[in-house]
């Protein structure tokens, strides 16, 4: 669960807090528009963060559904990296997720 996990898009705060960060990276369109999203989740507990790493990535892998009125096709999750910060007093999970979706007319 996610419960109390603050997410911010583009930026992540000056506080250590536990976050999740979102940004769209790139967009292709042709027949259907093909997006690159990263996630980056912050956190101070490396078994809390990678869980919830985790709980996104299954959440968007093989996703099929509607998020803000627009119809996703397909999710998947492309690549994950993990990063060490302040002697690894601070965790980042980065995940690349692809989501493709039919052009609104």
């Amino acid at each position: 669960m996610l419960t109390g996990l603050k997410a911010y898009p583009f930026k992540r705060p000056e506080d250590k807090g536990p976050c999740l960060i979102y940004f769209l990276v790139s967009e292709q369109r042709g027949h259907v528009i093909t997006q690159r999203w990263q996630v980056d989740i912050w956190g101070q507990d490396f078994i809390v963060t990678r869980n919830t790493s985790k709980l996104i990535a299954n959440t968007f892998e093989r996703f099929r559904g509607n998020i803000n009125g627009v119809e996703i096709q397909k999710g998947h999750v492309e690549n994950r990296r993990e990063s060490f910060y302040n002697n690894g007093e601070l965790i980042n999970i980065s995940l690349d997720l692809i989501l493709i979706h039919q052009i609104r007319t």
